[in-house]
């Protein structure tokens, strides 16, 4: 009798840990479809932002080239305002000289010849010190 109960717990025992194995594997296999999905839908989402750092990336290139050719282009033109600037700074000078040596043959009368070169010289000194405050404002002094 003390063999047949043996046998009796021991296969109760043996049911338990099988029917304890059973659930286990069923929730393992549960818990590992979870991560499945999880993993997936994180594969699906990386692929997305993936496309959207590429389409970025290339916009970007994009952007790069289209400034660095609008400051190619800036430099000719600022290269030009500066001689601009510089000629029209000589022609005032050269206007001033002139004026002030007909006024000086007229005899060292003022007349408007005199007046519109003081006027000449006037502008000139506002456009060297509107230029410096310029310079000094970007820091090239």
């Amino acid at each position: 009798m003390i063999v047949s109960v043996s046998v009796a717990v021991a296969a109760a025992a043996f049911v338990v840990l099988v029917a304890v194995a059973v659930r286990f594997l069923l929730h393992t296999e549960r818990v590992l479809r979870q991560a499945l999905v999880s993993a997936e839908a994180g594969i699906a989402e990386l692929q997305r932002a993936g496309k959207e750092a590429a389409l970025l990336a290339r916009s970007s290139r994009r952007l790069v080239r289209e400034v660095r050719g609008r400051v190619d282009d800036i430099g000719p033109m600022c290269r030009a305002i500066r001689r601009s600037g510089q000629a029209i700074g000589r022609a005032a000078e050269t206007f001033g000289s002139v004026v002030g040596g007909a006024a000086d043959a007229d005899g060292g009368s003022r007349g408007p010849a005199a007046d519109a070169a003081s006027i000449a010289m006037l502008g000139m000194q506002l456009w060297r010190k509107i230029r410096a405050l310029r310079l000094s404002w970007l820091g090239r002094d």
